[in-house]
């Protein structure tokens, strides 16, 4: 039930207020004393709350006190006829001005309309408490919006750096280009930074490359990554294939005897160029004391740019290695020719004594019978004949001879555009 309180020690007024609300369904409450009365609006919720004359000696005052407080209560006043009392309370806050002479209906009429007004502007402050808080969330929903509006700017523009990084990197066939145009990207990222581009080949770590320090000062040094002390990251590295972030290393027993710390004394952050899964090298960042979380926030460009370096050095690798398996390719396929030509060589060597040397032998035998049949002539021309045929039959012989010995295929020019064996360089 709605509460409704009364402020009077006039036994009329009560017994009135009393039967309007029995008949309006309404909780009736009424106290004979301004402080009383107070205590109540201030720990009740009190929907209607009527003032008598008779017991507040000051009516402006009292309102005023009590909306101070936070009391929301609707107040209806009741007093002499007075136009001036009246304007002056309205305006002070109270919601009806009756004088002591209305008549029933009338404090009834205002009573519920009183708790109409009530509620009325509970419900405009409940929809204006609504509105503000979805003010309020708007406001919140406008911030994260333009705050990742912002990220996603953010993103793009290194998906774009990404992107340029990538094609600048793909048309280059040589290391230290590689190593130069990712150094360049980081740098361009980092600022004054010092950074390490490092290439690794049968547990050694090289520095391939710097940014802001003179390559000159660190080119002579490596680092064994099978030992340990001096490179602790190694296991990270190699086979852990993780990022590794050293914040202190100068109170670290590790690192703080390694050749890397004179270059990175507030500490460092390392990522390793891993494709295929092997490891090709490292890109090593300075830290700033106590900006771990500044290199985590570009984690991804990092990893990208990694990435696609050793992307490329692996790439550069199984290039060479092509060219050197089709050359050897080429020398094998050669040698099994040159070998496919000596074998057919050693053929043909045979073919030839078979074909050739038998029946020479037999006109040699020849000869040799008719000399002695003509030895008892004095005939020059004939002498002339069997010396020429003697001569011819021994050439023969010596070229058979060349051919079988032959350990490679030699030409000459026979007649342009011709060649043919050239059995003495063979």
């Amino acid at each position: 039930m709605i509460p409704i309180l009364l402020l009077s020690n006039n036994i009329d007024e009560i017994k009135t207020v009393s039967k309007i609300c029995q008949n309006n369904e309404l909780m009736f409450i009424f106290v004979d004393n301004e402080e009383q009365f107070r205590n109540i609006l201030l720990n009740e919720k009190i929907i209607v709350s009527i003032v008598s004359s008779s017991l507040s000696k000051d009516p402006k005052k009292l309102i005023e006190d009590l909306r101070e407080s936070g009391c929301n209560t609707s107040f209806i006043y009741i007093g002499d006829k007075s136009f001036e009392k009246a304007r002056l309370l309205l305006k002070a806050g109270y919601y009806d001005y009756l004088s002591h002479d209305y008549e029933e209906y009338e404090l009834e009429s205002s009573i519920n309309e009183a708790v109409e007004n009530v509620f009325a502007f509970e419900k405009i402050k409940s929809l204006s408490e609504n509105l503000e808080q979805t003010n309020k969330d708007l406001l919140k929903k406008t911030e994260e919006l333009e705050n990742e509006k912002k990220n996603l700017g953010l993103h793009i523009e290194t998906l774009n750096k990404i992107q340029q990084f990538v094609k600048e990197i793909s048309i280059n066939k040589d290391i230290n280009q590689i190593v130069s145009i990712t150094l360049k990207y980081l740098n361009e990222k980092f600022g004054d930074r010092i950074i390490f581009f490092t290439l690794i080949e049968d547990f050694t770590e090289t520095i391939a490359g710097t940014c802001n320090i003179s390559k000159s000062v660190v080119e002579n040094i490596t680092f064994d990554l099978k030992d340990l002390k001096a490179s602790p990251w190694a296991t990270i590295i190699l086979e852990q294939k993780s990022n590794i972030y050293i914040e202190s290393p100068l109170e670290d027993e590790w690192y703080r005897e390694s050749k890397i710390i004179p270059f990175f004394p507030y500490g460092f952050a390392k990522y390793p160029l891993i494709s295929r899964g092997k490891v090709f090298g490292t890109i090593t960042i300075a830290l700033k004391a106590g900006d771990k979380r500044e290199l985590e926030k570009d984690e991804t460009f990092i990893f990208f740019l990694s990435e696609h370096a050793a992307i490329a050095i692996d790439n550069l690798k199984l290039h060479k290695e092509l060219l050197d398996t089709i050359d050897n390719l080429q020398k094998t396929q050669e040698q099994l020719i040159e070998q496919e030509k000596i074998t057919t060589l050693g053929k043909f060597a045979v073919s030839v004594n078979h074909e050739i040397n038998n029946p020479l032998c037999s006109i040699s035998l020849n000869i040799e019978i008719l000399k002695r049949s003509f030895c008892d002539l004095n005939n020059e021309q004939v002498k002339k004949i069997f010396e020429a045929i003697e001569k011819n039959i021994d050439k023969i012989s010596s070229i058979t001879n060349k051919i079988n010995n032959m350990k490679k295929i030699v030409t000459k020019e026979y007649l342009p555009g011709i060649e043919m064996l050239d059995f003495d360089n063979n």
